[in-house]
């Protein structure tokens, strides 16, 4: 019943998200560990959905990806608990290989310095 409420304000906020923010991908994770790893250059989205429900955990996040003739192909959610480093790298790794993401939190952006600066472009 939690994740059916959680679920039903997530697709209501996503709607007035906080920002979307279309990135290209210049260069390659700076902890890949493939040597055929090609980056990807195309848009991304990055939305952000701030919750005023204290009981959520650090971040809810979807992960959506998309074929060559840009259908879905596959949408993963994660939750993650309470390690920011590892919720932060996990985005930006998912950003440079293509792949939408869409977050829900109780916190605001701020607590998120590499979210913040992807948000911002910088």
């Amino acid at each position: 019943m939690f994740f059916i409420k959680l679920l039903t304000e997530f697709v209501a906020k996503l709607a007035t998200f906080l920002r979307e923010a279309r990135l290209k991908t210049l260069s390659p994770p700076a902890s890949s560990s493939s040597n055929h790893w090609n980056p990807v250059n195309k848009l991304v989205n990055v939305y952000y959905c701030q919750s005023d429900d204290d009981s959520l955990p650090l971040a809810i996040t979807r992960y959506t990806s998309y074929d060559q003739e840009e259908k879905v192909l596959c949408v993963e959610q994660v939750i993650y608990e309470n390690d920011v480093t590892y919720f932060q790298e996990q985005i930006t790794a998912a950003l440079e290989c293509g792949v939408d993401v869409s977050i829900l939190s109780a916190y605001p952006t701020s607590k998120f310095p590499v979210l913040t600066a992807l948000i911002e472009g910088r």
